[in-house]
C-alpha cells in the first residue's frame, strides 16, 4: 500500500501578514477565534480523539460547541475565514492553492498550528496496475 505524508494547517483571514497566533497552545490561549474542519473529516477525528491535552482543550472549546455547523465542503469552510474574523480553518495546503483565487480575503497559513497526516491510495486486489503500486 503507498502512503502519502501530508499536514492538515490552520488558517484565518488576514489584512496584513501579523497573525494573532502562531501555534495551538497561542490559539487556544486567545479564546476569541472558533476552530472548523470539513464535517465528518479525519482531522475532526483527530481533535475528538486525541490524547494531547491541549488537543482535547481546542476540541472541547473551539471546535465540539459547533461541531453541528461544519462546513460541508473545503470552499465553504475557507469563504467563511473570510467571512468571520474569528474563524480559523484546517485544510491542506494544496486545497488552498486550489481555490485561494476564488477567495475573496487573503488568508495566512498558520505552519506550527498543524496535525500531520498520513494518507493511502487503496485498489482493487485484482488490479492491472498493482504491481505498479508493490514497488519494494
Amino acid at each position: 500500500m503507498a502512503t502519502f505524508s501530508a499536514t492538515f494547517t490552520s488558517l484565518l483571514a488576514v489584512t496584513q501578514q501579523e497573525v494573532p497566533f502562531t501555534t495551538f497552545e497561542e490559539l487556544l490561549g486567545d479564546g476569541t477565534y472558533n476552530l472548523g474542519m470539513l464535517k465528518g473529516s479525519a482531522q475532526l477525528n483527530y481533535f475528538d480523539n486525541s490524547k494531547d491535552i491541549i488537543m482535547q482543550r481546542i476540541y472541547t472549546r473551539l471546535i465540539s460547541p459547533h461541531k453541528d455547523n461544519l462546513p460541508a465542503t473545503e470552499l465553504a469552510g475557507l469563504h467563511r475565514v473570510c467571512d468571520n474574523k474569528h474563524f480559523a480553518y484546517m485544510c491542506g495546503l494544496i486545497t488552498l492553492n486550489k481555490v485561494k483565487h476564488v477567495l475573496k480575503c487573503d488568508v495566512a497559513a498558520i505552519n506550527k498550528a498543524f496535525i500531520p497526516v498520513t494518507l493511502a491510495m487503496i485498489i482493487n486486489k485484482k488490479s492491472h496496475y498493482k504491481k505498479a503500486f508493490s514497488y519494494r
